[in-house]
């Protein structure tokens, strides 16, 4: 295992002495995080599926239109 020192300001974060990183060991906060970017993706997937069911909506009221 590399050695890691713990960061004093923060006891979640640790710097890896071999490449100076500092590495966040909080796993809740890393699983909050990666809930969050899940959460966003499905809204945004969501937006794109109304956007794209208004396009149709506004595409049948076109040749409705057309027909009166």
């Amino acid at each position: 295992m590399k050695e890691r020192h713990i960061v004093e300001e923060n006891k979640n974060l640790q710097r890896d002495m071999h490449s100076k990183a500092i590495i966040n060991t909080d796993s809740r906060a890393y699983r909050d995080y990666m809930n969050k970017q899940h959460s966003i993706k499905r809204r945004d997937e969501e937006i794109r599926d109304l956007k794209s069911e208004v396009d149709e909506i506004k595409k049948i009221l076109n040749l409705i239109l057309e027909k009166i």
